[in-house]
């Protein structure tokens, strides 16, 4: 039994130690705060103070942070944090700085208004970063002015947000409508690409759009120089002829050749050949666009036949 109780006071003695040891490092910090808000630097003081609440919570932490968040214009945050230290008259530290926690405090309400929230019961409820709590909240939540975040979720539905303008002094009804979460539909099958689609082409022309001037040159060239080729192969059939025969050695000396074409039948004869063979290849490479063509000789005639 006298164990029992040499180890309580132990205990005690120890807890006590701890804390005295918080509340001083707590102090420290409280210290360091007000010096950072002597040089104008509220942000940093006020991560100083929240150490500090966090370690030993007291009346003066929270009277420090109301302060600097109404510097900071964190009004909702600040009217809590200043209600809360002057629920505590008692405090030495409240007592003394009362009347300028008072003032405080009325200045953080002057910039304060209140949303009032419905919705789908069960939906949490989240303003400015923090949890409202869930639906139906029955109570309005008062908040600084100016726009207010407000997320809203629930099971089975879409995640609700808006930014909701707050008055300061006026009320803001909210109705939080939550959208079913609905099935994914189906991707649709992409079409494919515009250059791998070969619509079928209306006429050969437009699969081959030279083969039809090929086609139409080659059979014009293979018709005049057919037509030259035949023309020489008579001007040559004609040479050293006259109107009664043709003058051969041994003829009469009064045979006189009335046609002497051989040389130019030759030369006709070459030209046509040569006209004849470039459009022969002119047809020849227009073959994929259907067009068929024929060329026949005859002793006087050429006859040239096509399909174009």
């Amino acid at each position: 039994m006298n164990r029992v109780i040499a180890f309580t006071l132990v205990f005690l003695s120890f807890a006590r130690f701890a804390n005295a040891a918080d509340e001083e490092a707590a102090d420290a910090m409280i210290t360091r705060g007000l010096e950072l808000r002597r040089a104008r630097k509220d942000a940093e003081a006020l991560e100083m103070f929240r150490r500090a609440d966090m370690l030993a919570p007291s009346p003066r932490t929270a009277g420090q942070l109301g302060l600097v968040e109404s510097a900071l214009a964190q009004w909702s945050v600040a009217e809590a944090h200043l209600v809360a230290s002057l629920s505590t008259p008692q405090d030495p530290w409240v007592h003394k700085n009362h009347a300028l926690l008072e003032q405080a405090l009325s200045i953080a309400r002057t910039h304060i208004g209140q949303i009032t929230l419905s919705g789908p019961e069960g939906a949490t409820v989240t303003i400015g970063g923090k949890t409202i709590g869930t639906l139906p909240h029955q109570a309005p939540v008062r908040v600084g002015e100016g726009n207010a975040i407000v997320t809203a979720t629930a099971p089975g539905f879409k995640e609700f947000i808006l930014s909701v303008p707050v008055q300061a002094g006026m009320e803001t009804p909210l109705k939080i409508a939550l959208d079913p979460i609905g099935v994914r539909p189906a991707e649709p099958t992409p079409a494919p690409p515009a250059a791998l689609q070969t619509p079928p082409p209306s006429s050969p022309q437009e699969l081959h759009p030279h083969s039809s001037w090929r086609a139409w040159t080659g059979g014009t060239l293979v018709g005049v120089g057919g037509a030259a080729t035949v023309w020489g192969i008579v001007w040559i059939a004609l040479d050293n002829h006259h109107s009664g025969g043709t003058c051969k050695a041994g003829s009469p000396p009064d045979c006189v050749p009335v046609y002497n074409t051989k040389t130019v039948g030759w030369v006709l004869t070459g030209a046509g050949v040569a006209t004849a063979a470039v459009g022969s290849f002119l047809l020849y490479t227009s073959k994929s666009s259907g067009t068929d063509v024929a060329l026949g000789f005859g002793p006087t005639t050429v006859l040239l036949g096509g399909h174009f």
